[in-house]
C-alpha cells in the first residue's frame, strides 16, 4: 500500500479479510473491533520512532475529531507456505483503521445506488485531494484546483464502479459553489460569509492547526481527506500520514520548528482554499481561539509529553533493535529509540512554544478568594466586558461595550467578566490577530455566541384593501435558506384574544413586487405534511388541524423580501404575522 512508500524497501500492505468462499469477512484484530479491510503502514527511515501517526491520531481523537486508531506489532510475512521463521520477520508495523464510511470509522451513511433524491443525496462523501488511481474517479475544480498538475478532487466513497452518476453530479457541484462561494467572499472583503453553507469551520480549522502545529510537509495536497454527512457540511478531515512531519531526520520540509512551512513543503497558510479561507478574520481569530485553548488542555506541553512516552512504551528499544537489525535504514541517527524518543518530545515541545509567540498571548489570570486579577502581556492592552459577551465584534474591531484599559484589571471572583489581550498594531499582520483568546474567571458565563435572529413576530389589525399587516425581511451571508413563515387568526383564540382575523392568508413577496408564495389554510398548502414537525423543531405553538391559519416553509436566496397578512374575504381582525428561522446558515 502506499504512493511513495510503495517504493520503501520496507513495503506496507493492505489486508482483506475474506471467508471459505471468498465473500467479505469482518476480522478483529488486536483489540480493535472486527472490519473487512485493515491497513498494516510501515514506519520506515522518515519516522525514527514509529509513532509519528498514532500520536497525531491520538491528538485527533482527543480534541474530538476522529482520526484511526492504531495498534503497534511486530509483523511477519511469509508467502512460501513453510513453517514461520526468524527469516519470515518483517519488522514494526502500525495495523491502523482504514478511511471508510462505517460505523466506528468514519461514521456517516454508506451510499447505495439508489440514493439519487431528497436529502439521501447529501451524503455520505469521502473526498481526498491526492493522486487519482486509474480505478478512481477524480477532477479538477472550474477554478483548476487542486493546481498541482497531478493532483485531482477523488472520490473514495463511494467507490468509483459504485457511485451513481447522480451522485457524482451532486457532490461535484457541491464543492464547486463551495469554492464559489469562498472566492466571491474574499473579493467582497468578507462582507458576507456565503461559504459557511457549504463548510463545517470548526472541522476546518482543526484539521489546519493539526497540520500545521506538527509541520507536515504534505499537508493539504497528499492523503488529504474531506467528509460530508448527510445534510451535513463538507468538513476537513479525517488525518492521515505523518510519517514525514515533526522534524523528520531525513524531509527537510519539516526539520525546522521554527517556521511555518519547510523549504520545498506545503505554505499552510497560502495553499488552495486554505490560502482562501485563512484570509477571513473570523476564520484567523477561531484558528487563534483554538490554539490557545487546546494548549491549555490537550494540546499542553506535558499532555504532549505524557502522550509520546505511553506510546514509546509500546515499542521499546528490544523490538526497534530488531526492526533496525531487518532493516538498517531504520537505525536511529539520535542515539538508539530513547534518543528518538527524546529529540521527539524536544521538538514537540519547542513547536508549541514557537507557535505560541507567533501570537498576541492571553492575559495571565490570578484568582483569590475574593478577586480576580488579569494581566496583559508585555505591549498589549486588556479588552473585557462585565455582561457576558465578547470584547471583539465580528470583523476584529473592538465591541461597542468593551472597556480597554494598559493596566492589571482586578474584579470580584463574582463577575461575568470576559477578557482579551488586544494590540491594535498587528492588525494588518497575517499570519495573526491583534486578538488574543478570550478568559474569564469561574462565575463567569460561556462566551455569548455571535447573536442571530431565529424568530420574528408581530401582532396587529389586518385590514381591508391595502392595510395589510407587513414584515419586512433582508436575508444575506447565504445562497439560500428556509423559513417557517405563518399568519395567524383562529389560532389565538387559544390565548384569549378577540376580534381575529378569520381568514388570514400569508403572501411573501419578492424585492420588486412580485409574489412568490401564498397560502389560504395551512393544511392545504405545499407543505402541509412538515409544518407540524417544523413548527416543533422550532418552538413554535401548534396550529389547529382544519384551521384557516396559513403557514410555508419557503427557501429563499440572498436578497429583500416582505412577508404579508391580508384578508381575501374583507374580514379585517387581529392577526399574527411570524418568520421562524429553519437553517442556520445566513
Amino acid at each position: 500500500r502506499g504512493a511513495s512508500s510503495a517504493e520503501f524497501p520496507k513495503k506496507g500492505y493492505n489486508i482483506k479479510f475474506t471467508d471459505e468462499l471468498g465473500n467479505k469477512r469482518a476480522q478483529g484484530l488486536l483489540a480493535l473491533p472486527a472490519y473487512e479491510r485493515w491497513a498494516l503502514v510501515a514506519p520506515w527511515s522518515f519516522d525514527f520512532t514509529y509513532i509519528n501517526n498514532s500520536f497525531v491520531y491520538s491528538l485527533s481523537n482527543q480534541m474530538g475529531r476522529w482520526a484511526p486508531r492504531t495498534r503497534l506489532a511486530e509483523v511477519f510475512f511469509n508467502a512460501n507456505g513453510d513453517d514461520i521463521d526468524s527469516a519470515d520477520y518483517a519488522g514494526i508495523y502500525i495495523l491502523t483503521d482504514r478511511i471508510e464510511a462505517a460505523q466506528g470509522r468514519v461514521d456517516i451513511p454508506s451510499l447505495s445506488a439508489s440514493d439519487v433524491s431528497g436529502s439521501a443525496i447529501t451524503g455520505g462523501y469521502i473526498l481526498k485531494i491526492d493522486f487519482k488511481d486509474d480505478d478512481e474517479l477524480g477532477w479538477v475544480t472550474q477554478r483548476g484546483y487542486p493546481d498541482s498538475g497531478y493532483n485531482s478532487i477523488v472520490l473514495v466513497s463511494p467507490k468509483a464502479d459504485e457511485v451513481a452518476p447522480d451522485q457524482v453530479d451532486y457532490i461535484r457541484d457541491y464543492v464547486q459553489r463551495m469554492e464559489n462561494a469562498l472566492f466571491r467572499d474574499r473579493e467582497t472583503g468578507w462582507s458576507q460569509r456565503t461559504y459557511l453553507d457549504y463548510i463545517d469551520r470548526g472541522a476546518w480549522i482543526d484539521h489546519h492547526l493539526l497540520n500545521t502545529f506538527v509541520c507536515n510537509p504534505d499537508a493539504f495536497v497528499r492523503s488529504a481527506y474531506f467528509t460530508k454527512d448527510r445534510n451535513g457540511k463538507l468538513a476537513a478531515g479525517p488525518v492521515w500520514d505523518f510519517d514525514r512531519a515533526i522534524g523528520s531526520y531525513w524531509d527537510e520540509r519539516s526539520f525546522r520548528y521554527d517556521v511555518w512551512s519547510g523549504v520545498g513543503g506545503t505554505d499552510v497558510w497560502q495553499t488552495g482554499w486554505w490560502g482562501i479561507i485563512a484570509r477571513d478574520p473570523e476564520f484567523m481569530q477561531d484558528w487563534v481561539d483554538r490554539w490557545q485553548s487546546l494548549r491549555r488542555s490537550e494540546l499542553a506541553t506535558a499532555n504532549l509529553r505524557s502522550l509520546i512516552d505511553s506510546l514509546a512504551a509500546d515499542v521499546g528499544s528490544a523490538a526497534t533493535n530488531r526492526d533496525a537489525a531487518r532493516w538498517p535504514d531504520n537505525i536511529s541517527p539520535w542515539g538508539g529509540y530513547e534518543g528518538s524518543i527524546t529529540r521527539m518530545k524536544g521538538w514537540i515541545g519547542e513547536r508549541a512554544h514557537w507557535i505560541d509567540q507567533q501570537f498576541v498571548a492571553a492575559p495571565t489570570v490570578a484568582a483569590s478568594d475574593a478577586s480576580i486579577t488579569f494581566t496583559p502581556p508585555a505591549g498589549a492592552q486588556l479588552a473585557y466586558t462585565l455582561d457576558g459577551s465578547d470584547p471583539r465584534s465580528l470583523g476584529g474591531g473592538i465591541a461597542p461595550n468593551a472597556i480597554l484599559t494598559s493596566s492589571p484589571l482586578i474584579v470580584p471572583t463574582s463577575t461575568n467578566v470576559h477578557v482579551r489581550s488586544y494590540r491594535a498594531d498587528l492588525r494588518d499582520v497575517f499570519p495573526g490577530s491583534p486578538w488574543s483568546s478570550a478568559v474569564g474567571g469561574d462565575e463567569s458565563s460561556p462566551l455569548s455566541p455571535r447573536a442571530r435572529l431565529v424568530n420574528i413576530s408581530s401582532r396587529a389589525l389586518v385590514g381591508v384593501g391595502d392595510d395589510a399587516l407587513i414584515v419586512g425581511v433582508v436575508v444575506a451571508d447565504t445562497e439560500s435558506k428556509r423559513y417557517l413563515s405563518r399568519a395567524v387568526g383562529p389560532g389565538l383564540t387559544a390565548f384569549g384574544a378577540a376580534g381575529v382575523v378569520p381568514d388570514p392568508q400569508l403572501s411573501i413577496y419578492g424585492g420588486n413586487g412580485v409574489e412568490l408564495f401564498r397560502n389560504n389554510g395551512w393544511a392545504f398548502g405545499p407543505d402541509a405534511a412538515r409544518l407540524p414537525s417544523y413548527s416543533r423543531s422550532v418552538g413554535a405553538f401548534p396550529l389547529a388541524a382544519g384551521s384557516s391559519d396559513s403557514a410555508l416553509a419557503s427557501a429563499v436566496t440572498a436578497g429583500n423580501y416582505t412577508v404579508q397578512v391580508t384578508t381575501p374575504t374583507g374580514q379585517s381582525g387581529v392577526g399574527l404575522a411570524e418568520l421562524y428561522e429553519l437553517d442556520a446558515n445566513g
